[in-house]
């Protein structure tokens, strides 16, 4: 065998570490990688020439770099320089020098060093180096063009480092550098691409969006150019859409916007999974998605950024050397996305999720990257919203630790400073308007002044920083009562006004600022003239906003009301105007709030956040009546109550009509969709569960979204239909005056502009009953009283004793609710009642908004005199409750309960759940039942057997349920109150998800079962209503604690009186005088609590 020259030898070994590298390069193999840093190394070491070696000391550089990023290990990158700067030595070829300074920028990107000045010499290295390779190069040098664009790059890594007024110049030589790239090679897509980035760059600093234009224009001619097979093409479409998603929100061009979420969905498309620029195109694909929903308003987009972001994170941390920062980039856009939905729909779980996303996110970002400013602001941002709705101190006291750490961060000069400042201007005025410190409020103002006085003339962010300044001097004003202060507000948001953009998203919520501003500058104007122009000014722009559909559901609501109740002032308005207005709040603008795209419990999440929530009902109720229109006011009553249980039965609405129409396949696709979207707004977790949402969960929530959307279509397709044009629309008062059939309705209802009560007679008629003796004050004020003389009695049966219950508080309240409500209500409806009691006492069902739906009015009466003289309710009518009329009207073809049915009892008895204080008296409950029900036999479960499957099998097969046991409400989420069972809750959610066919009457001989302490009183959420939703059509409840000895007698004297003939509502009113009977009159506490819900 011929041994090779030494020159031959070298020369075979570069070839062989060529070989293996590219080699390592399509499959990936270490051996290869290891054996290519050999085979060079041997070559280097027996090179004599100095061109010669110094081209294999390049190559040997290269691979070593190359092993940096497969072990993840900085020391072979310092290697490489090392490599690189011995072959600089020998020969100062441009080409060399270039790739010394593309090493000093991947030696700054490694996160090497937290020491910011240190990392700063490293880019001023990477930028020497670009400078020299330029100035050393010859005009005709193939590689000037790629030399230009190293320097530009290490160029723009410094500005953005730096990030202050005096990088901008950083900034302009890179694009000089890269505009001569372009030159020399017009057709390098590359150099096209990344000189759109550099202007864009320009563009974020300047908000000149001219360069924004260029940009655009330069990345597309570098998509032209490439074909999609080409690896850089996806680089080039997510950068094209970055750039589209930016001029789309400075200019607001939808055809800007639809690019961008096409461009960015093609780059994932054409990335594979295991590229590890996947998360990166992902994350931009989500904030094009986030964007296009801030437009269009569809949850659908949202839906899909938060999954997009999701898959972001989970492909980010697999990602080698890179992981940690591309990490923080995808939690950090995760958390915004989530963000966004959780604004939109108020579900808490997103804040949550989005408040743990925003933690990784700044976590994951060392203390040096120029991102960390941002990922604590948005932390702050995150954490004050959550304090809006735990009231947790410390989650504001942190907010504004994480907005100053934020500023701390962020040199002063820095372009972003000033969105530092005005974020922690608006968590020191949230603190403000929670604990009253006016230190926070002089800081927040402050704060807001230093956030403008550094935001450029012109600047996209200048209309919020106003906005945000105009609520703290709004918060001044209040205080301190200067109308100049107000003005100054007035003239910051009409500025901002001014600075929006036509279609802009915050349009509408600035509106209703600058409506309120103007309403209350009408209210304190001391001309005539001045105080009619502010009217007419808020009148117009509250319209405005509440019409704005790019606003959020909740604050165009919050506007029409405003709207509406300033058109009903008499001094410049027109009550009569304000009823369309109020019509279109009613029939427009709650349904959104209240999706049908959420569950159940952020619903009332929903309706919980908007205050009391009856009120903007009670109060067009209110106006209707004024102006005459009783059937309208009752029409409007009914939409204010018990929202989401009337969702519920709209879920399970007969198509039986449909389907006989000749539209069987729409029939069964609504049946199909109303199932599944009934199952998904009653999910078996929510927010609390000591779980961690996953991919599934979000699944399910996008999954439930796709339905509501789909429900909606559907109705519409109905609604087209002739003779179905009012499908589940709001009841009109020509079905509503059929609920009356069995005795009068009367709707009790109070607003600040006075208290009334609507009496829908059996006629049909409708009687306006005005109460001027009674408030809303004086009703909220009469159920504090019962809560506070009950104390601790509303919560356990087995708490109620014999001894004397005698409370002067209770007997104070039924007086004033027989003085002020029922006894003017009796005394009109005289002629009404009279006719009804001819064979027997008259029934009436009563039907309360707010305070109203918590209040005793069966028991109303006058009971501190002696026992001749006593007036009772109880002595001129029977009581029934319900939510609302659409409950009567769900049971409306019912029969009057059968002796079969009756007969056909299932009983449910739990003595002693655990965890529970013993129920000795259900024992002896269910023992009267079976010598009442003797010779038949109720179905019992008792104890052990009284498991929650079991009971809601047999519940599901039996007319008649009676359950014995400990009743738990749960004022903060409604949908956990449960009856305690032998192996767990029976929860209110579970009986609401159960068909139960052949339901007719639950008694539930439990605590609290009606009892309505919830913060959304009008919504009636408690076990006895959720028994009606379910399907029963009388259900008898309690509104707080019962004895454990009084419920035997009840039952005994209820079954016989059902078992004779009478009805539910009779049955029971004849039980509690028993029981009243004997016990005494004044033992309120122990006959007061038992309640007829129902038909």
């Amino acid at each position: 065998m011929d041994v090779l020259s030494p020159t031959d030898e070298a020369q075979r070994l570069q070839d062989e570490g060529q070989r293996l590298f590219l080699q390592y390069i399509e499959h990936g193999a270490i051996d290869d990688l290891e054996g290519a840093m050999n085979a060079l190394e041997s070559a280097v070491e027996m090179s004599s020439d100095n061109d010669i070696k110094a081209s294999r000391l390049s190559k040997l550089s290269e691979v070593r770099a190359f092993a940096f990023e497969a072990y993840n290990d900085a020391q072979w990158l310092r290697w490489a320089m090392e490599t690189l700067a011995e072959a600089i030595k020998l020969v100062d070829k441009p080409a060399y020098i270039s790739d010394m300074g593309q090493m000093w920028r991947l030696h700054f990107s490694s996160e090497e060093t937290e020491d910011y000045a240190e990392r700063l010499e490293e880019l001023d290295e990477a930028v020497e180096y670009g400078r020299w390779a330029v100035e050393v190069a010859d005009d005709g040098d193939e590689g000037l063009s790629n030399y230009l664009n190293s320097l530009a790059l290490a160029l723009l890594a410094r500005f953005e480092q730096n990030g202050t007024p005096d990088g901008l110049e950083d900034l302009q030589d890179a694009i000089e550098m890269l505009q001569r790239a372009v030159e020399l090679s017009p057709t390098d897509a590359t150099y096209r691409c990344h000189l759109a980035d550099v202007l864009r760059a320009r563009f974020q600093s300047l908000d000149d969006t001219e360069d924004l234009t260029k940009a655009i224009a330069m990345s597309q001619v570098a998509l032209d150019s490439t074909p999609d097979d080409q690896p850089n093409k996806a680089i080039y479409l997510s950068n094209h859409a970055v750039s589209l998603r930016e001029r789309y929100e400075r200019t607001g061009s939808i055809e800007d916007l639809e690019g961008a979420v096409a461009h960015s969905e093609r780059a994932v498309e054409l990335t594979a999974d295991s590229n590890f620029d996947k998360p990166r195109w992902l994350t931009n694909l989500g904030l094009a998605l986030r964007c296009r929903f801030e437009h269009r308003g569809e949850i659908s987009d949202l839906d899909r950024a938060v999954f997009v972001s999701r898959s972001a994170v989970e492909l980010a941390s697999e990602v080698p050397g890179e992981e940690v920062e591309l990490t923080a980039i995808c939690q950090n856009n995760l958390s915004l996305a989530l963000f966004a939905r959780f604004e939109r729909l108020t579900e808490l779980i997103d804040l949550h999720d989005a408040l743990e996303a925003a933690e990784e996110a700044v976590e994951f970002t060392q203390d040096i990257s120029p991102q960390k400013a941002g990922r604590l602001m948005n932390l702050s941002t995150m954490l004050r919203a959550r304090f809006s709705h735990s009231d947790d101190v410390n989650d504001i006291n942190r907010s504004i630790l994480e907005g100053r750490r934020a500023i701390e961060y962020c040199p002063d000069t820095h372009p972003d400073a000033a969105i530092y400042h005005d974020n922690l201007a608006l968590s020191l005025h949230t603190r403000h308007d929670k604990f009253g410190d006016g230190e926070d409020l002089d800081a927040a103002v402050a704060s807001h002044d230093n956030a403008l006085s550094s935001t450029p003339s012109g600047h996209r962010e200048m209309a919020p920083r106003l906005q945000n300044l105009a609520s703290s001097l709004k918060t001044v004003y209040e205080r301190s009562g200067e109308i100049a202060q107000l003005d100054v507000a007035i003239d910051a948001l009409q500025q901002a006004r001014e600075l929006l953009p036509s279609g802009h998203a915050d349009t509408g919520a600035l509106l209703h600022s600058l409506g309120v501003m103007y309403a209350m500058h009408y209210a304190n104007s001391e001309e005539e003239y001045e105080s009619r122009l502010y009217y007419e000014r808020a009148l117009n722009v509250l319209k405005l906003a509440s019409t704005d559909v790019s606003c959020s559901p909740s604050t165009r609501l919050s506007a029409a009301i405003s709207w509406a109740d300033l058109q009903s002032k008499r001094e410049y308005g027109d009550p009569a105007l304000a009823v369309p207005i109020w019509d279109y709040v009613l029939n427009s603008l709650f349904p959104l709030v209240t999706w049908l795209g959420q569950t159940i419990f952020h619903r009332l999440s929903a309706i919980g956040n908007l205050g009391t929530y009856g009120a903007p009902a009670n109060a067009a109720a209110a106006i209707a009546i004024e102006t005459g229109k009783l059937p309208l006011a009752l029409e409007w009553f009914e939409q204010g109550r018990s929202l989401v249980w009337t969702q519920t039965l709209a879920l399970r609405t007969s198509v039986d009509v449909l389907r006989e129409s000749n539209h069987a396949n729409l029939a069964n696709e609504f049946e199909r969709v109303t199932k599944s979207l009934e199952q998904a707004s009653n999910p078996s977790r929510r927010m609390g569960d000591d779980k961690v949402r996953g991919a599934s969960d979000y699944a399910e929530a996008s999954a439930q979204h796709t339905l509501a959307a789909r429900y909606e279509e559907i109705l519409t397709e109905i609604r087209n239909i002739d003779g179905f044009g009012d499908f589940l629309r709001p009841i009109k008062f020509e079905r509503l005056r059929r609920a009356a059939r069995d005795g009068p309705i009367i709707i009790v209802s109070s607003h600040e502009s006075g208290c009334n009560a609507l009496a829908l007679c059996s006629s049909g008629d409708i009687i306006h009953i005005p109460l001027p003796r009674f408030s809303q004050r004086l009703g909220h004020n009469l159920l504090r009283s019962i809560q506070q003389a009950l104390g601790h009695q509303r919560g356990d049966r087995a708490l109620v004793t014999h001894e004397s219950q005698k409370n002067p508080t209770m007997a104070r309240v039924l007086r004033a609710l027989w003085l002020y409500v029922v006894q003017p209500i009796l005394q009109v409806m005289e002629a009404e009642l009279f006719m009804l009691a001819e064979h027997r006492t008259p029934r009436v069902t009563w039907c309360g908004a707010g305070s109203f739906s918590a209040l005793p009015l069966h028991a109303a009466g006058i009971y501190d005199s002696s026992p001749t003289e006593c007036i009772a309710i109880s002595d001129f009518v029977v009581s029934s409750y319900v939510p609302n009329i659409a409950t009567l009207l769900a049971v409306e073809n019912r029969t009057t309960l059968s002796p079969q049915e009756i007969s056909a009892l299932l009983v449910v008895v739990q003595s002693k759940a655990p965890g529970f204080r013993p129920l000795p008296g259900t024992i002896q409950e269910l023992n009267i039942i079976r010598d009442r029900f003797a010779p038949a036999s109720p179905t019992a479960l008792l104890d052990a057997d009284a498991t929650v499957s079991c009971i809601l099998n047999a519940m599901s097969q039996h007319p008649c349920v009676h359950l014995a046991c400990h009743g738990v409400q749960h004022s903060g989420d409604p949908l956990r109150s449960y009856f305690a069972l032998h192996d767990g809750r029976l929860e209110l959610a579970d009986i609401i998800r159960t068909p139960l066919p052949h339901a007719r009457l639950a008694f539930l001989s439990a605590c609290q079962t009606a009892a309505n302490y919830t913060a959304i009183l009008d919504e009636s959420f408690h076990l006895a209503a959720a028994l009606l939703v379910a399907g029963f059509p009388s259900v008898v409840g309690t509104l707080w604690a019962i004895g454990d000895q009084d419920a035997p007698e009840i039952a005994n004297e209820f079954y016989a009186a059902l078992l004779a003939g009478e009805d539910v509502p009779r049955a029971l009113q004849m039980a509690v005088l028993s029981l009243k009977t004997r016990v005494g009159v004044e033992e309120f506490t122990r006959w007061v609590p038992f309640v007829h819900f129902g038909s």
